[in-house]
């Protein structure tokens, strides 16, 4: 019976909350004097009104019908504002305050004050309140989180065996996961700090713990080979680098390549780069990430040389077993080449889209098949080009295929002499520009080229045609004709726009230079 009155009492509350439909909006109000209370305090204290902005703050915390949720935030508040106001004395007294009355309050203020002092550079008052947390009962993972900073301090004071004795007396209880990412960290930031001396303390310090615990010992393996590059003791710290690459997972590879190859970098170390990222590439296929980081920097280690670029996509080609990886790479460095004049380059790379294209998925064939297009044009290969148009370029509608084709084809009559068939293709070309009236981007350039600029420059190879078949007359109609292009290109272009400008002041001068053959009165 006692059981059934109790489940009546519930039932007969909840319907009388939703007859009063008090119960509800309650809730909403409780919520809405939280933000009401926050929004407030920091008006006033951006207003430079700080002391207000704290009662406002106080006076909430105290507030029976604001809820325990919403005070997590406003404490959080309230700590931040005393710091910022630079009153870390009473921020800590809150602090402590409520450890000892409310402890859910600090679930968003842990460490709030450790990260001030870190910031204010104040080692010795970090020391102090960070000893004084320890003895708190904090939950342990904010505890690891503070012993990790002292140790940090401590090394910025050279306080070397006292890091030492906090990792036997403390770091060494920690559950394992939470020891070796303290340890971790607290390596890499020895490191960092250029404290390698301190650092190999520590993984010796490390190394005893180490003995049933496979990922410690990576740790440990990592962390002598960013030392032997630390100290620029490169050979040494390659060959580990070699063997430990077969050994470790993919993710702890790639970074630690990247983190070597960076510090060869930085020391203009370019043969040694070169080395290690085609035997890193040749030796470890299993390891994608490693591989694919390491491709970049190799690639990128040859961006201003189109030959040796060209050459080391070739190599990647080889190597790089999943053609959608590759085609990564290649895609985002190919455009470095398309502006080169080295015709062997460009071919090189048209046999390697060729060789590509049928093993790629959808959506990257037609980015591959885009590229190809840019490839031929290039060449000079229009018949190409227009075969692989009229294949049909996925993602492309009817006009582009219409506009692209009469490009094509005007240029393709134009290479065969046929001046005619050229000189109306050019015309059709000119008119598709006009209707679609939208500027195109040079993809070997990467340089905007507004209609205008556009029809300027077709009107100039309709007058150099005219001018190859002694129709003077005709030449002179399409070179004045492309020079009011130029005009109106000029007038309507983005003055910022300097690369563009550029190209329409020399559109221009080639134009006075051709109208010089004409030789008329």
């Amino acid at each position: 019976m006692p059981q059934k009155k109790t489940f009546s009492f519930f039932i007969l509350s909840a319907v009388i909350c939703t007859i009063l439909s008090g119960c509800g909006r309650q809730t909403d109000q409780n919520i809405d004097r939280g933000q009401q209370a926050q929004e407030t305090a920091m008006t006033l204290f951006y207003e430079g009104n700080t002391n207000a902005a704290i009662q406002t703050l106080n006076d909430a915390l105290l507030n029976r019908k604001i809820e325990p949720q919403s005070k997590i935030y406003l404490f959080n508040n309230l700590i931040n504002i005393l710091l910022k106001a630079g009153q870390a004395d009473t921020a800590k007294e809150r602090f402590l305050a409520a450890e000892k009355e409310t402890p859910d309050l600090l679930q968003n203020a842990l460490g709030r004050i450790m990260s001030y002092y870190q910031q204010t550079n104040n080692q010795d008052a970090l020391m102090a309140w960070g000893s004084q947390l320890m003895e708190l009962n904090l939950p342990e993972k904010f505890k690891q989180s503070v012993t990790l900073q002292l140790a940090q301090t401590l090394l910025i004071k050279d306080q070397i065996n006292d890091v030492l004795a906090m990792i036997n007396d403390r770091v060494a209880n920690f559950a394992p996961q939470s020891r070796n990412r303290t340890l971790q960290a607290l390596i890499n930031f020895a490191i960092k700090n250029s404290k390698l001396d301190d650092a190999e303390k520590i993984l010796a310090s490390a190394g005893k713990l180490s003995e049933d615990d496979p990922e410690l010992k990576v740790i440990i393996k990592i962390a002598n080979i960013d030392i032997l590059f630390g100290r620029k003791e490169w050979d040494k710290g390659i060959d580990q680098l070699k063997s430990a690459a077969t050994q470790i997972q993919d993710n702890f590879t790639s970074s630690l390549v990247r983190r070597s190859l960076d510090a060869l970098n930085n020391n203009t170390e370019s043969a040694r780069i070169d080395m290690l990222c085609k035997h890193i590439i040749q030796n470890n296929k299993n390891l994608s990430n490693t591989c694919m980081a390491t491709a970049r920097i190799y690639l990128t280690n040859a961006k201003n040389k189109p030959q040796e670029l060209v050459n080391r996509l070739v190599f990647l080609e080889k190597h790089i077993v999943e053609p959608k990886a590759f085609f990564t790479l290649y895609r985002t460095y190919i455009y470095n080449l398309l502006g080169t004049n080295d015709k062997a380059v460009i071919t090189t790379l048209y046999d390697i889209s060729k060789r590509l294209a049928p093993s790629l998925e959808e959506n990257n064939a037609q980015s591959m098949k885009l590229i190809t297009l840019d490839l031929t044009f290039i060449l000079e290969d229009y018949a190409a080009s227009i075969a692989l148009v009229k294949s049909r370029i996925p993602g492309q509608d009817d006009a582009w295929h219409a506009f692209i084709i009469r490009k094509l084809e005007a240029h393709l009559a134009l290479q065969q002499g046929r001046h005619e068939d050229a000189i109306k293709s050019f015309r059709d070309f000119m008119k598709l520009t006009e209707e679609i009236n939208k500027p195109e981007s040079d993809p070997t350039t990467g340089i905007l080229h507004t209609t205008e600029m556009i029809l300027g420059r077709n009107a100039k190879r309709i007058g150099d045609i005219y001018l190859s078949i002694n129709k003077k007359e005709d030449a002179a109609k399409a070179y004045t004709e492309a020079k009011q292009y130029y005009i109106e290109a000029s007038n309507t272009i983005d003055k910022r726009n300097t690369k563009s400008i550029d190209v329409i002041n020399k559109g221009t001068a080639e134009l006075a230079e051709a109208k010089k053959s004409l030789s008329l009165n």
